[in-house]
């Protein structure tokens, strides 16, 4: 449950941001290595 609202917090954010990963990262107070990680885990945990 925690993992989807992250993921949609995290989606809204870049959709926000036009797909900007640093912008959403920077609004969001995260590092952007953190938002590629997770959406790397996610696309790892579809296959």
């Amino acid at each position: 449950m925690l993992d989807q609202v992250t993921r949609l917090t995290v989606d809204d954010a870049l959709a926000a941001c036009g797909g900007n990963v640093s912008e959403a990262a920077r609004r969001l107070g995260i590092h952007r290595s953190t938002i590629y990680r997770m959406r790397s885990r996610a696309v790892d945990g579809e296959r």
